[in-house]
């Protein structure tokens, strides 16, 4: 049928250059739940699709981002520094598209910063965010005239967008009872 009869890759493993004592554990499908089923979740589903004054602005970024992590596996500031041009359509599949470019500001600067240029991809976002209304907001910064998804989000003094959103995440699963050492 065309398939390789023996998976020559079966034993390949990668190996990691950082001390297992530096790594940072993934979430318990148990941590997901509390996390994602919580008040601010649950009401989140009302509001998070259409770009409004009468929503505190943060509460799109902290309520967008956790759930694209979530389904994509991207980094914070990867997901809180992207621009409404950032999220394209090929071929009727709605994409992540994960670069440095388009990051010019007033300056000329370069705003954005991916961790290693392998970060350079593209992501198709998945359905159960479609489904949630994410691309309804997207539809509605577009409209708003704004550049970055997430507009409330701002660069701290390193360069990064995502300062804010970490800090209010970690008092976040500190108050859902979801913290614990080593874990994001």
């Amino acid at each position: 049928e065309g398939y390789i009869p023996v998976n020559h890759a079966r034993k390949l493993t990668v190996k990691s250059s950082m001390k297992k004592s530096e790594r940072r554990n993934s979430f318990t499908l148990e941590q997901l739940k509390i996390i994602f089923s919580s008040s601010f979740f649950r009401s989140g589903k009302q509001w998070a699709t259409e770009y409004t004054d009468s929503v505190n602005p943060r509460h799109y970024a902290y309520y967008w981002v956790p759930l694209i992590g979530l389904w994509t596996g991207a980094r914070a500031n990867e997901i809180c520094q992207l621009h409404v041009s950032d999220i394209i359509n090929l071929d009727g599949i709605a994409l992540f598209n994960v670069t440095e470019e388009d990051s010019e500001d007033e300056s000329g600067a370069t705003r954005k910063r991916l961790k290693t240029e392998n970060a350079i991809r593209t992501i198709p976002v998945h359905l159960e965010l479609a489904k949630a209304g994410f691309l309804s907001y997207v539809d509605s910064v577009r409209s708003s005239g704004n550049k970055q998804l997430f507009p409330a989000l701002s660069e701290d003094s390193r360069g990064y967008f995502s300062d804010s959103l970490s800090r209010w995440f970690s008092r976040y699963l500190q108050e859902v009872g979801a913290k614990t050492a080593r874990r994001s």
